[in-house]
């Protein structure tokens, strides 16, 4: 399938960056990875500009130097591939839209806890109310994480405003 992303990315030249979206652990690095070595083009990871100690996701990410990556990658005419969580929103904020936006459905089956599984098929409440009953200690990061996902597919609908949808097995 990736072969096949890449040759739909050979007929589509006039593209100066692509985006990959999709919820954590849903395989969007690893996509990302192997397309960019494809096709020969940067790669731009969203963790790459993170302070992970932090705790949560959007609120720490260092967007004037990777607006300046990004940019600095296309004015020496490289096409570039950007990752990561949040992709529409944070490539918002800094001004960034990609021509091509590609979502990541992870294998639903394959995690005992799934964030797109439960993001499709429940509420925010319900969320939460597995955090509070079902973690012992609340992992800091990953809640926080999770939390940013919800309000950010509610509000973005990512998966059904992307051009290409890939569905890992």
């Amino acid at each position: 399938m990736i072969t096949d992303i890449s040759k739909l990315l050979h007929l589509t030249s006039d593209y100066d960056s692509i985006g990959i979206d999709g919820v954590p652990g849903a395989g969007k690095t690893t996509i990302a990875e192997m397309l960019a070595r494809e096709n020969d083009v940067t790669l731009i990871s969203f963790d790459s500009y993170l302070d992970r100690d932090k705790g949560g996701f959007e609120e720490n990410i260092d967007f004037i130097t990777l607006k300046k990556d990004i940019k600095k990658a296309q004015l020496k005419g490289r096409k570039v591939i950007i990752e990561g969580n949040l992709l529409i929103n944070i490539l918002k904020k800094i001004e960034i839209a990609p021509q091509i936006v590609m979502y990541i459905v992870p294998c639903i089956n394959c995690t005992k806890f799934s964030t797109y599984k439960m993001l499709h098929e429940k509420s925010l409440l319900e969320i939460l109310s597995y955090y509070k009953e079902e973690k012992e200690q609340w992992p800091k990061v990953s809640f926080i994480l999770d939390i940013e996902v919800a309000h950010y597919h509610k509000e973005y609908n990512p998966k059904d405003n992307s051009l290409i949808v890939y569905q890992v097995l």
